[in-house]
Formats: structure tokens, sequence, C-alpha cells
């Protein structure tokens, strides 16, 4: 890929009201480390990427010190308070992008099992459309209802379940987001403000582990992943150090 200037944007502002937990979901833990580190150190490991943004709580400080000290980021990392919403607060992380920067990455804290190959991919779709979104192929039979009962079935084919990466060349997303604002639009998805000023969002693959963590039940979930991202790991180094390879 070319040496475009990318930055990334990690909302971290969030309420966490579906959680129930004590304190913003993005520093609960997941076998020891908290979920923010997760993706915030993969994003540290990108070199396609030369800033992040980190929109942050103002009394959140001490819990974002921690989670930047866990990824030891080897790049410019930016802390920016965030607003009421979600939207609010992207914009606010737009208003710190580097003018240099080409295209900007959009990525949920509470997405922890991001992979630079989820990463990478969007970003080379992104060059090639101006503008791309992770999406997996939904698994399971919608249907539309009206009052309890079902009027059709949708087409299971035709259904994504979007996530985030999503990327954009800055301006594109920065319009976007300034168009919202001028007509006092408010949306939960970057990739929605997008296409509302006409312009088309490409899919590229992301991960039926690229979750993002909503409910305590998700959180549970997170910790099974990330069990068995771990027996993965320590499968592959007894592969590679025992020459018995007949018995595996």
């Amino acid at each position: 890929m070319s040496e475009d200037f990318v930055s990334a944007i990690i909302p971290a502002a969030g309420m966490s009201s579906r959680m129930n937990a004590e304190k913003n979901k993005n520093f609960l833990c997941i076998q020891g480390y908290p979920v923010l580190s997760y993706s915030l150190t993969v994003f540290c490991q990108c070199k396609e990427i030369q800033e992040i943004i980190l929109v942050h709580k103002p009394g959140d400080r001490k819990e974002i010190d921690n989670a930047v000290n866990i990824a030891k980021p080897d790049k410019p990392i930016k802390l920016v308070f965030g607003g009421e919403t979600r939207q609010q607060s992207v914009y606010f992380g737009l208003g710190a992008v580097d003018p240099k920067s080409v295209y900007t990455v959009i990525h949920d804290a509470a997405r922890p099992f991001v992979t630079r190959e989820i990463i990478e991919n969007c970003l080379r779709a992104a060059k090639q459309h101006e503008a791309a979104c992770a999406a997996v192929k939904a698994k399971d039979t919608y249907v539309l209802a009206n009052r309890g009962e079902i009027e059709s079935s949708l087409n299971r084919d035709l259904l994504y379940l979007i996530q985030t990466p999503q990327i954009f060349r800055s301006e594109l997303i920065l319009r976007a987001h300034e168009a919202a604002r001028a007509d006092n639009v408010e949306a939960t998805d970057d990739t929605t403000l997008v296409k509302r000023i006409g312009h088309p969002v490409a899919l590229t693959p992301g991960s039926y582990d690229n979750i993002k963590l909503t409910t305590y039940d998700d959180l549970l979930f997170a910790e099974m992943i990330m069990r068995n991202k771990k027996k993965t790991e320590d499968s592959n180094v007894y592969r590679q150090s025992d020459d018995r390879t007949d018995l595996l």
C-alpha cells in the first residue's frame, strides 16, 4: 500500500448503560487486561496508521493512560474529550485529525478482537472506493414484523452485519459529519452519514470474533474467545517446537 497519511479514531466515551457495569465497559477486563487495550494494541502495531485519536470522558483519564501504557505505542496518541453521543464523539475526534491525513479509520473501542488483517483489507478497499466497512454475512433468518406478527422474511443472502473498522477519505467523512450536524441528523454508524450524502460504501471481510461488547453476555463471550485464542497460540508454539509432527 502507498504511504498515505492515515489517522485512526477510537471512540471510548460511551455511557455503557446496557452493560449494567459500575464503570465504562471499555475498562472492564478480559483475561486480566482492559477491553480498550486489545484494539489499541493492534492499531499501535499497524504500520499503515500514523496517528491514533482516543476519544474519552474527562473522568476516565487514569484508565485511558493505563490502556495506553499496556499498548506501548510507537506513534502519536492524541486524547480528545467526547460528546453526549457516539456521533458527537467521532466528530470531536475528526477535529483532532492531522491536516496531512488522507484516510481516517473509525473503530469502536468496544470491539477488542479486531486484527491487522481486517484493518489492512478495509484500508485497501477504502483506497479504491474512498469508503469501506468491515462486515460479515448474516447467519440467522431475519423478518419484518408488525404488531408482533411476521410480515415478510428477508433474503439472508443479501444481509450483512456491519462492523468497525470503517475507513473513509478524511475529507469525505468530515463532510458527511458536518452535513449531519447542519441538518440535525443523528446516527449510530458513520457509514449511514456517508451514504446520506450520496457516496457508496464498499464492504470488506470482517470476523465473527470481531464482536461489539454491549451487554454482560458479550463480555462472557469475549472471555471464551480469548481462551480459544490462547489455546490456538499455545498449540502453534507446541507444533513449532516439537519435531514429532506425526503425533499431531
